[in-house]
């Protein structure tokens, strides 16, 4: 096959995805393995272009990338390592989807702390306010995995209880008015 093309390092230490800035250690940690072995080769930020560009479809890889689609999408030099390291013929990437969801949460968290509401949240990403309110719990539970600024803990209350707990309170204070103790 020739000899071998040294990898593509990336210059930078951060990722944009869909608008959001990311660090590549988390971006990298959020990909499919295939994916991961593609960003050793070419690096992250030219791996989520390629997994975002031809993800879950076939890409023919030619034993001289340039002009292609390809080099189009990841630039000459990544072209030319990938097309040593697959050699020709077609090879289907990654579509990453676990990196845009990831990419997806740390806006909604972003916003969030820049004040929207959860209505507004929900109309903006397109999700219902029940899995908005996980993304926001698992923030919480896992102290900012990404640099973004935690929540703080003076937010609403109806924001750090749990909704079913909030459910079973209401519940045993109506049934304490109705003059029911649980007792049969």
């Amino acid at each position: 096959m020739g000899t071998p093309v040294s990898r593509v390092r990336g210059g930078s230490e951060t990722v944009t995805i869909n608008g959001v800035t990311l660090p590549e250690a988390r971006v990298r940690d959020h990909m499919p393995e295939t994916l991961r072995e593609v960003a050793d080769l070419i690096g992250v930020a030219a791996a989520v272009r390629l997994s975002q560009r031809f993800g879950g479809r076939r890409c023919y890889i030619g034993t001289n990338p340039e002009g292609s689609a390809l080099e189009d999408c990841v630039g000459p030099d990544a072209a030319r390592v990938l097309s040593w390291y697959y050699g020709a013929g077609e090879t289907t990437f990654p579509r990453g989807e676990s990196v845009d969801r990831y990419a997806r949460d740390q806006a909604i968290l972003k916003d969030r702390l820049a004040g929207m509401s959860c209505g507004a949240l929900a109309e903006k990403y397109r999700l219902g306010e029940r899995r908005l309110w996980e993304i926001l719990a698992a923030h919480r539970a896992h102290e900012a995995p990404c640099g973004v600024v935690p929540i703080p803990e003076s937010a609403p209350a109806r924001e750090a209880t749990p909704h079913a707990a909030g459910r079973a309170t209401s519940a045993r204070a109506g049934n304490a008015r109705a003059g029911f103790d649980g007792a049969r």
